[in-house]
């Protein structure tokens, strides 16, 4: 369950935050409800989510540097951590409850094994007070904790499974039962991930045309100096996504925003050995 989510939730990662992310390990250990407040850091994040129709509070916490470093990105920077901690702002806190609730709904399909959920994000909250309310001090919980590489370093998010949540559906969490869930189900994880990787955001590059400079040319550049392009006025430019050349454009606009019309797809091989050839018998 926790290692699905955690695959889904690095693409929904991914996607929102432009940059690669994946999940690394996931933890699993059993404790007290007041072990796990006596462990929350100074300035918590934690997320209430509800799982209908089960009953009680799941709570989802997410380290406050991560949440300073998604906000950052959401926002055009580089992911920074500001020098102090302190609580989100208002439009911080309205950007991270739009990510958690999107992490929030992932658990509908990586945790059907539990039923038909319906997760929902109820609150958000930067304090552990309000917390003790979820569940009593000498319950027992399952601490789950998924790590997702972000930026060259791990940074973890925790589960917190209060057991009278999952009591009712305790006894059918086992081998047979999700087994027979794959069996009905097949390649449902990878229609799943499949709809994730559709609404990633990739970059494209339209590339005007490519020139030869020496060293002593291009420091000697000026405002003003032309640089000859190899581009034919009459060919189409080359589109490249991640570095490789996949389609052929032409130029052009759309209201007062340059455009690139799609003239040709090229195959693997076109790709693989350049679009000059392509581009010729396009034009």
């Amino acid at each position: 369950m926790f290692n699905t989510w955690a695959r889904v939730s690095s693409l929904t990662l991914s996607s929102y935050l432009r940059t690669p992310v994946q999940s690394a390990s996931v933890e699993l250990t059993q404790i007290l409800f007041d072990e796990y407040i006596q462990g929350l850091p100074e300035r918590p994040i934690i997320a209430l989510l509800s799982l209908a129709p089960l009953p009680g509070t799941v709570l989802l916490q997410v380290d406050i540097d991560l949440a300073f470093v998604i906000v950052d990105r959401l926002l055009g920077g580089p992911g920074q951590v500001p020098p102090q901690l302190r609580e989100p702002t208002e439009i911080e806190d309205r950007l991270l409850r739009e990510l958690l609730s999107q992490l929030v709904g992932n658990l509908k399909e990586a945790w059907r094994i539990l039923g038909d959920l319906n997760p929902a994000l109820e609150d958000l909250i930067y304090s552990a007070q309000p917390v003790v309310q979820a569940a009593l001090a000498t319950d027992a919980c399952l601490k789950g904790r998924v790590a997702f590489n972000l930026l060259g370093r791990p940074w973890w998010v925790t589960f917190c499974v209060p057991f009278p949540v999952i009591e009712p559906v305790a006894r059918q969490l086992n081998i047979r039962m999700l087994l027979d869930v794959r069996r009905r189900e097949p390649g449902r994880d990878e229609n799943l991930i499949r709809r994730r990787l559709e609404q990633t955001q990739v970059g494209l590059n339209v590339i005007l045309g490519r020139a030869s400079l020496s060293l002593r040319d291009l420091i000697g550049l000026q405002p003003g100096d032309v640089i000859r392009l190899d581009q034919p006025i009459d060919r189409p430019l080359e589109l490249a996504v991640a570095g490789r050349t996949r389609f052929l454009v032409r130029p052009g606009r759309v209201g007062r925003r340059l455009a690139g019309q799609v003239v040709k797809v090229l195959s693997e091989e076109e790709s693989k050995n350049g679009a000059g050839d392509a581009g010729n018998q396009a034009g």
